[in-house]
């Protein structure tokens, strides 16, 4: 059980696909999300395959 979720931003392929399933969980369980530069676009790429 987590308050919320932020998501940094990042480099290269490194990690893209943990930090899809972290937008994932937020947006399935209703929990806050931050997305920050890389975290943000990471949202928006979760969102659109849902």
């Amino acid at each position: 059980n987590v308050d919320g979720i932020l998501v940094p931003g990042g480099f290269g392929d490194r990690g893209v696909q943990g930090k899809i399933l972290a937008a994932k969980y937020a947006r399935e369980n209703q929990v806050p999300y931050l997305g920050i530069c890389l975290g943000m676009q990471i949202a928006v790429v979760e969102f659109a395959r849902s």
